[in-house]
C-alpha cells in the first residue's frame, strides 16, 4: 500500500513537472517568434533607409530641380517595374534663389505604410556670388 502511495506521488510529481515544462517551451517559442518578427522589420527599416539615402545623394548631384519619381522595390529591395512591395516617393521643389528641397519617402506599398521619411536640401549656385 504504501509503495503504491510513492508511485501515485511520483507520477503526479512528473505530471506536473511535464505541464510545466510545456509551459517553458510555449512561452520560448513565443519569444523567438517575436524576436524573428523584430529582427524583419528592422532589416525592413535598414534596406528603406538606405534607399532613402541614395535618392538623396541622387538629388545632390542632380543639375536644376528634379522631376517627382516613384520607385518600386520588390521583396528582397531589387528595383522593379513590376509589381511592388515596396514605394519610394521623391518629391522636390524649388524653393528659389538657387535652393531646393526634396521629401523623401519610402512606403510598404501594399497598406501604404510609412516606413522611412528624409527631407534633403541643396545649393546649386556659387557661394559668396
Amino acid at each position: 500500500m504504501k509503495r503504491l502511495k510513492h508511485t501515485q506521488t511520483f507520477l503526479l510529481e512528473l505530471g506536473v513537472n511535464l505541464i510545466f515544462f510545456c509551459i517553458c517551451t510555449a512561452v520560448c517559442l513565443s519569444l523567438l517568434a517575436h524576436a524573428h518578427g523584430l529582427s524583419e522589420e528592422s532589416e525592413t527599416l535598414d534596406r528603406a533607409v538606405v534607399a532613402a539615402e541614395n535618392s538623396a545623394e541622387r538629388f545632390k548631384a542632380a543639375d536644376g530641380i528634379m522631376e517627382a519619381e516613384t520607385i518600386r522595390y520588390d521583396a528582397n529591395w531589387n528595383e522593379t517595374a513590376e509589381d511592388a512591395d515596396y514605394l519610394l516617393e521623391l518629391m522636390p521643389e524649388d524653393m528659389g534663389n538657387n535652393l531646393y528641397k526634396a521629401q523623401i519617402t519610402v512606403y510598404a506599398a501594399k497598406d501604404r505604410r510609412e516606413l522611412y521619411t528624409l527631407t534633403v536640401r541643396r545649393f546649386a549656385g556659387e557661394v559668396g556670388a
